[in-house]
């Protein structure tokens, strides 16, 4: 499990800031907003449903 992470978090880092150059603000908000939104959902499923 710690090789998979390490190469996520090696590439996360290298490549994030450069992508996040390249993005519009408004293009990278909503899609921060989307992804917190469907996180927020899957812990209420998680904690309520199953």
């Amino acid at each position: 499990m710690v090789l998979p992470l390490g190469v996520g978090l090696f590439i996360g880092g290298y490549a994030g800031p450069i992508v996040v150059r390249h993005v519009s603000v408004k293009l990278l908000q909503r899609v921060i907003a989307f992804g917190a939104f469907g996180l927020a959902a899957y812990f209420f499923y998680d904690a309520y449903f199953k």
